[in-house]
């Protein structure tokens, strides 16, 4: 990251900015030592004054004849042309010393370039002149008043307080223009906008519940916690007030009842960030539990229902789920297993799902699986394909005690709905899970080609792409008996901002309502019924 540069540049004294006469002028200079401009308020005209003081009417302008200090050139351009120059030449962010506002008045202080307002408010005085002298008669009584303004003619305003009022004024602009200049400006950047999924979520049917999943993206907060694991559970990773308001904005238009969260640095974390950003939206239950993984972020939930139990497994061992994978190299190339690698002594989750089990309104449990599976391309598929195994073991064995269990598998798989992981949790062989894709609003149309129009075709695949790479890797499976409390055309992808194509999160800062690169998705739940 580049660091901001500063212009050097020696401040002129009181002693050596004196007035020459009693109308105050402005005067702008080039430091001959640093070859950096000085603003020197030696002299500070009033844009109002005229002849109506005893001076000349030329008096009102800058004197050009008056020489600028000894530490400057002889050379003074006018003040406008000066700054001008110098801005074009200058980085924007660069700063200049302000210093003498009135004569006796020792202040100085360093500000970004905000000698704009005064810039333009001299040369259109330059340009106009000095102002006609007002002469205030008193009234007729014979005449007729017409505009009440003319009743009472307006006094000059006395000579002191013309200069305290200029005074204040210029300090004002100044503070208003440090407001404006240090707000962060994006340059460079991708323009942010909602690429993917549906900006407004469809309204909840009368007494059903929504179930969602949002992977947060790094979410950490402001406190060092060492009893946490992993080096990244640290300051330096705090997510900015930005992008906290981004995800809470998200998340209260999804407005889920249930939500499975990847990506969060503690239960602290997401307790402060419920505390901080989701008042009122009535989260009164959170689970987040130390998965194992070295950069500490965690699965976690957000319920308006009870929580009952969590889960985790961190030291579980995967590899025996390879008894499930075909040996011969052929067969486990063409049903779309994983290379497997080296052998390994033992192999765990790279982020253990969390289980939860829920009690909903009705008396009923809601088990919920939060998965984030280890991310990666080839390299990593095999290990992808045992983390999915080992759950589709965990739900088929809940699923054997409880055939009717309201259970769902949610989170962030990343795996598409065609690449083994994903397929597995539908596979009647294994979990035999449904997908709620299933119940998105264009399932119960006609079955047919895509649309002949290449930007049709594309936007209708945008509507459920969840990822910043344009890929589907969330995902909500639920069990039989779930599927049918699932809403039909219920199931939707909260479009968020996202950068266009190129964004690189290491090398650029998230552009303005970025929330996380992955869009929250959900599906509703009807509870009535037997």
């Amino acid at each position: 990251m580049k660091k901001r540069q500063t212009l050097r540049s020696s401040t002129i004294s009181s002693a050596s900015c004196t007035p020459t006469g009693p109308i105050l002028q402005t005067r702008f200079a080039i430091c001959a030592q640093s070859r950096s401009p000085i603003l020197c308020f030696w002299q500070i005209q009033p844009f109002d004054s005229g002849t109506s003081d005893g001076e000349p009417a030329s008096a009102g302008r800058p004197n050009r004849s008056t020489p600028p200090n000894a530490a400057c050139s002889a050379t003074t351009p006018p003040l406008f042309r000066a700054i001008t120059r110098w801005r074009n030449r200058s980085p924007p962010r660069s700063t200049i010393w302000i210093s003498q506002l009135c004569s006796g008045c020792s202040m100085s202080w360093q500000s970004p370039m905000m000698a704009g307002p005064i810039v333009a408010s001299i040369r259109n005085r330059r340009r106009r002149g000095p102002a006609p002298t007002r002469r205030f008669a008193a009234p007729d009584p014979d005449r007729r008043l017409v505009h009440s303004r003319q009743q009472t003619p307006m006094p000059p305003t006395p000579k002191p307080l013309r200069y305290c009022l200029l005074v204040v004024a210029v300090v004002c602009g100044h503070i208003a223009a440090v407001a404006v200049a240090e707000q962060p400006v994006a340059r460079d950047k991708p323009a942010a906008d909602i690429r993917f999924g549906r900006p407004v979520p469809p309204a909840k049917a009368a007494g059903a519940i929504r179930l969602a999943a949002y992977n947060v993206e790094n979410f950490f907060d402001g406190v060092d916690d060492p009893a946490l694991q992993g080096d990244y559970d640290d300051l330096p990773m705090q997510t900015s007030p930005d992008r906290c308001a981004a995800l809470a904005q998200a998340i209260r238009a999804l407005d889920a009842d249930v939500l499975g969260l990847e990506e969060v640095e503690s239960e602290e974390a997401l307790r402060w960030f419920r505390d901080t950003y989701l008042k009122g939206m009535g989260y009164d239950f959170l689970a987040s539990k130390d998965v194992g993984y070295y950069r500490g972020i965690e699965q976690s939930l957000l319920s308006r229902f009870p929580i009952r139990t969590v889960q985790v497994w961190t030291s579980e061992d995967l590899l025996p789920m390879e008894k499930y994978i075909p040996t011969d190299l052929a067969q486990r190339q063409e049903e779309g297993w994983g290379e497997k690698p080296a052998h390994k002594e033992k192999l765990t989750f790279q982020r253990s799902p969390l289980k939860a089990t829920i009690v909903l309104p009705d008396g009923r449990s809601l088990t919920v699986y939060v998965v984030h599976h280890k991310a990666g391309g080839k390299a990593t598929a095999h290990h992808r394909d045992l983390e999915s195994l080992r759950v589709n073991e965990m739900v088929r064995a809940d699923l054997a005690l409880q055939a009717d269990a309201w259970l769902a598998v949610i989170g962030d798989f990343n795996a598409t709905p065609n690449q083994k992981p994903a397929k597995l949790y539908r596979d009647k062989a294994f979990a035999g899970l449904v997908s709620a894709y299933v119940f998105r609003p264009e399932a119960d149309k006609p079955a047919g080609p895509l649309p002949a129009d290449k930007a049709a075709a594309a936007a209708a695949r945008r509507l459920y792409i969840t990822h910043l790479t344009y890929r589907s890797i969330d995902s909500i499976l639920m069990s039989p008996a779930l599927t049918r409390r699932a809403v039909p055309r219920s199931y939707f992808v909260l479009g968020t901002p996202m950068p266009e194509s190129g964004y690189d999160a290491t090398k650029n800062s998230p552009p303005p309502g970025y929330a996380s690169d992955h869009c929250p998705i959900a599906v509703d739940l009807n509870l009535n019924g037997d």
